[in-house]
């Protein structure tokens, strides 16, 4: 049986905001922050996910439409397969610019697209038996947009909803040390990738803001 939990909030914001509109020179602080974890079983075999994810953000409204800013994230994953000496751990951290075009809708919503550039770090470690591990060094440059649509509840208070990357644009660097019956071996990988995603069924994440302005 599978469970999976995934909780997208973003936690704190501070703006000057009326009848859905961003005023000029409003300070944004917020964020985000996941949670997923997943139970799988396959006949005798169980695993459990668990991956967590904060990306606190800080932003200015240049004009009623735009806001632009820097992002900063910590994420951490680990895997638990039913074979005891088994494992699959990984944590990093990010670094990012970012921008947000808001468009009306009406008194109470407002539709935006959110573009930005990160770099992120991340060390992922692995072991599959007594007489092998490894652990890997990535360093990624991305570029990326996403929609997502906000609802004013009140004054103070929006929900917001947002899908997964429409377009994504990465660099990645990795550096991989394998460790076999004690001898140790070194390779690295260069890649440039470049993903899209227009499922209409992808995945949908639901957060809030609290609003602090005139």
């Amino acid at each position: 049986m599978k469970k999976t939990l995934l909780l997208a909030c973003t936690f704190i914001s501070f703006a000057t905001i009326s009848q859905a509109q961003i005023t000029k020179g409003a300070i944004l602080l917020g964020g985000g922050a996941s949670y997923i974890k997943q139970q799988s079983k396959a006949g005798t075999n169980e695993s459990d996910y668990n991956s967590f994810h904060i990306t606190p953000a800080i932003g200015v409204a240049i004009n009623e439409k735009w806001v632009i800013g820097a992002s900063a994230g910590y994420s951490k994953s680990m895997s638990k397969p039913s074979t005891p000496m088994q494992k699959d751990e990984s944590n990093g951290f990010s670094a990012g610019l970012f921008s947000r075009r808001y468009t009306s809708l009406g008194k109470n919503f407002l539709l935006f697209g959110n573009g930005g550039m990160q770099y992120s770090r991340s060390k992922r470690e692995q072991t599959f038996n007594t007489n092998q591990s490894r652990n890997s060094i990535s360093k990624t440059i991305t570029a990326s947009v996403a929609p997502g649509i906000a609802y004013a509840i009140s004054k103070r208070f929006h929900l917001e909803a947002y899908l997964n990357d429409l377009v994504n644009l990465s660099y990645n660097n990795e550096e991989i040390e394998d460790l076999t019956f004690g001898l140790k071996s070194t390779s690295a990988n260069k890649n440039i990738g470049l993903a899209t995603n227009f499922n209409p069924s992808s995945s949908l994440y639901i957060g809030f803001r609290i609003l602090l302005g005139k």
